[in-house]
């Protein structure tokens, strides 16, 4: 079973979103195929829908693409990183 890469969140209106720092900034974030190491810079969450969630992500480290930027959120393709070992499939 593979996992599919992160979704990029579409824009929207800020002025209708809430935004929150994170407790635990860094991030494994499947780009490409590929798990990369990101922080997490704020979590975005549109006023009226209290379970969707965007995490506005940063790249960690020397990148081949540039991917760095908001996305939805999800625990499958976006995982808490507590070492340099990338998740498993």
């Amino acid at each position: 079973m593979s996992v599919d890469d992160a979704r990029v969140a579409p824009p929207g209106p800020d002025w209708a979103t809430r935004r929150i720092p994170p407790g635990h900034a860094p991030v494994w974030v499947r780009i490409a195929g590929e798990w990369r190491k990101g922080r997490i810079v704020e979590w975005v969450r549109y006023i009226g829908r209290e379970h969707e969630w965007e995490a506005v992500i940063a790249a960690v480290g020397p990148q081949d693409l540039p991917w760095q930027g908001r996305y939805r959120f999800d625990g499958e393709s976006i995982r808490p990183r507590h070492d340099d070992i990338a998740p498993g499939e």
